[in-house]
């Protein structure tokens, strides 16, 4: 009897041994929760009215992927985005795109950029003026190195037909455009006609309204005109001159964005910088304005008589 109680008393302890061995071996494993989200691209440059996908990835404290879906947020008043991360750009500056979900978030930087002086070979502008018949074709011709030394300069044809399609004038601009402006650099015209005709659509060296009746007009300056200066914004002002290398005189502008609106034109509508040029010259100062659609370039002149210059259609 004293054997079997023995063994009695010795049974439950072992068993109770076996399972905390047992227990003590066991490894638990935390819950997954999110600790890093990686937006990409990181940084992207977007075209005014252009969209950019972005993607999110929500990492846990361990580095995996969690199979989440973030909400998407734009910092800062350059445009929106949808759920599944497709960002549309509506307004030039630098914001910030987020992705959140449960406290924790991940950015990336987009700058929105417009196009509002197309300069590239081959792109052509169709314009009609109100009281003058027939039309102004604008071809962007190539580049030259010839009119300043050193600098790299556009070369826009413009050319005038009349209602029979008969070419009456001919003008070539000069124009650099960078990251920093666009800067004028005089014209050479040669008219047919014998008649006085209205300033070209791309021709800011004069005032808004001339008179050329001779057979060609040169007007070339060395120093150019700071046509537009980059970035664009409502209420940005600067001053210019054009002093021409024909020894004409020297004509001051007063150069004002005084809206950012969309215009409609024949060509289609457009989100546009409205540009105020005062121009002044021999102490008389006329009044221009000009519409410069986001990749459409100058779709619409107001001049200081009230002509009307509208753009038709291009070819890009």
């Amino acid at each position: 009897m004293k054997y079997k109680n023995t063994i009695s008393v010795f049974v439950p302890v072992i068993t109770l041994l076996v399972v905390l061995a047992v227990g003590c071996g066991q490894t638990q494993t935390a819950s997954p929760v999110p600790n890093s989200i990686v937006i990409s691209p990181g940084t992207a440059t977007v075209t005014l009215e252009a969209t950019q996908t972005f993607t999110a990835i929500v990492y846990d404290q361990n580095s995996n992927v969690l199979a989440v879906t973030p909400s998407w947020q734009v910092v800062g008043s350059i445009g929106t985005i949808a759920t599944d991360g497709l960002f549309t750009a509506t307004a030039e500056g630098t914001g910030i795109i987020r992705a959140a979900y449960e406290g924790i978030s991940g950015e990336a930087t987009v700058t929105v950029a417009g196009n509002f002086f197309p300069h590239e070979v081959g792109y052509s502008w169709t314009y009609t003026t109100t009281g003058v018949a027939g039309t102004r074709v604008v071809a962007v011709t190539g580049t030259s190195n010839s009119v300043v030394t050193g600098e790299t300069i556009a070369i826009f044809n413009d050319t005038q037909k009349n209602s029979s399609g008969i070419t009456t004038a001919s003008t070539d601009t000069y124009y650099k455009v960078n990251d920093l402006g666009v800067y004028y650099y005089g014209y050479n015209s040669v008219n047919n006609s014998g008649l006085s005709l209205q300033s070209m659509p791309f021709l800011f060296g004069m005032p808004s309204k001339i008179d050329v009746k001779s057979v060609s007009l040169k007007f070339i300056s060395s120093t150019p005109m700071e046509l537009l200066l980059f970035p664009l914004s409502v209420g940005k002002q600067w001053t210019s001159s054009f002093d021409s290398s024909s020894g004409s005189g020297t004509y001051e502008y007063d150069i004002s964005v005084v809206a950012f609106e969309d215009v409609t034109v024949p060509a289609g509508t457009f989100k546009c910088y409205k540009i105020k040029f005062v121009s002044t010259y021999s102490g008389t100062s006329l009044t221009s304005y000009v519409w410069y659609g986001n990749n459409g370039g100058q779709v619409k002149v107001v001049g200081s008589t009230g002509y009307i210059i509208s753009l038709q259609s291009k070819n890009f």
